[in-house]
């Protein structure tokens, strides 16, 4: 069950990667801090191509990155547009549904099979981490449950919409980074795709920031704690995504949403702790059931 460290480890350091970006967020665009996680952490990932072995790369290899790049880059620029166009909390709780989709892509593609505790977790953590993003604030209508109101928001929220179609892409983009990984190996294919992610990602980021990009060298340390954390991040993901189901690796995974709840309470003194503890308590179930598989 190594697996299950590496991906705690992603998900501690997901949560202090976005802990850090929101920091940077409060100075800048999205598109300079979604640039800022691809293009920092390839200081840190790059080296390692030095030290790793370079696999065979295979017909398959290039197949899958060559399918992951376009789906990564259009799941980021939803996801962005989303969240300038609707408020966070009918936007955020979508991208719990990517275990959800999980249950069926990886079962298509790489012929996975989860057993009934297993596919009980992924819906436990699914569960929890909706209820987790969901806030007291004005977005949310009063009109019937308040649990209900991101999923009522689909018919007249565009950014809803669209980060349900994030959620969707993510759900490819994590099976074909296995494939990947299978035909090359986790330390390599981390070393080489991310970086090659932010080379594609850069003139979309400069086209839509502008000027504003060029903040992307004015707070170097803050940006390089951001690299780090996310080089981190990548490295246990893929050495999790090799050895675990897609299913149970990222359903694990969104268990960052419960570090990042502690660590905006002990940072920015986010409100709302003891209401969020519910789906904290769902989370953690799913991670048992994910776990006696």
């Amino acid at each position: 069950m190594s697996w299950l460290i590496f991906a705690f480890a992603s998900a501690l350091m997901s949560a202090v990667s976005d802990t850090l970006c929101k920091k940077a967020s409060q100075h800048t665009d999205s598109w300079t801090v979604t640039w800022v996680r691809f293009g920092y952490s390839s200081l840190f990932l790059l080296p390692l191509l030095a030290f790793v072995e370079i696999p065979n790369l295979d017909q398959v290899f290039w197949l899958a990155t060559a399918a992951l790049l376009p789906l990564e880059l259009t799941a980021a620029s939803l996801s962005m547009r989303a969240l300038q166009i609707s408020p966070l909390s009918l936007t955020i709780p979508y991208l719990a549904f990517t275990p959800l989709f999980l249950l069926l892509v990886p079962a298509l593609i790489l012929g996975e099979r989860l057993s009934m505790h297993g596919v009980l977790g992924v819906i436990c953590i699914v569960a929890g981490a909706y209820l987790l993003n969901l806030q007291t604030n004005n977005h949310l209508n009063s009109n019937g449950p308040r649990w209900l109101a991101p999923l009522r928001a689909i018919a007249r929220e565009n950014g809803s919409r669209l980060m349900l179609m994030a959620a969707a892409l993510y759900s490819l983009t994590s099976t074909l980074g296995k494939v990947a990984v299978k035909h090359s190996s986790p330390l390599f294919f981390a070393s080489f795709y991310y970086p090659l992610a932010g080379l594609c990602l850069f003139p979309i980021a400069a086209m839509k920031s502008g000027h504003r990009l060029r903040f992307a060298a004015a707070q170097v340390r803050l940006f390089l704690l951001i690299g780090m954390a996310v080089a981190l991040t990548v490295i246990c993901h893929f050495m999790a995504l090799n050895q675990a189901e897609v299913a149970y690796m990222i359903s694990i995974k969104r268990t960052s949403m419960i570090f990042a709840t502690i660590l905006g309470w002990l940072f920015f003194r986010e409100k709302n702790l003891r209401q969020r503890l519910l789906g904290c308590g769902v989370m953690l179930a799913g991670v048992i059931l994910i776990s006696s598989t």
